[in-house]
């Protein structure tokens, strides 16, 4: 959406190949924790680079969703920093051996 006008998003879902246009910011599948964990830190650090740089206008720009329609640069970096706050609290959940949702144990 930075480099095109309106363009066309593809959406993709775990599981599937990535488009080939993503390949590097996918990781090995036999990857452990740490080595996803730095993969995750730096391209999120990568992605909060670009975001710092962005004007007013290129927060607008827009690109076409094939679930959502017509998204904005602001609207795509919002959900996926909620998207991204649900997945944290879902490890936070693993951490403390409990499931997603359920409450932590007394004195916990």
């Amino acid at each position: 959406m930075l480099d095109e006008e309106d363009p066309e998003l593809v959406a993709w879902q775990p599981g599937e190949a990535p488009p080939p246009s993503d390949e590097a910011t996918h990781h090995r599948p036999d990857a452990g924790a740490q080595e996803l964990f730095e993969h995750y830190r730096r391209l999120r650090l990568a992605n909060v680079a670009v975001l710092r740089g962005l004007d007013a206008a290129s927060w607008q720009r827009t690109g076409r969703h094939p679930e959502w329609g017509p998204v904005t640069v602001l609207s795509q970096a919002s959900y996926f920093a909620r998207h991204q706050a649900a997945h944290q609290a879902q490890l936070a959940a693993a951490v403390e051996g409990r499931v997603p949702g359920e409450p932590r144990p007394v004195g916990a």
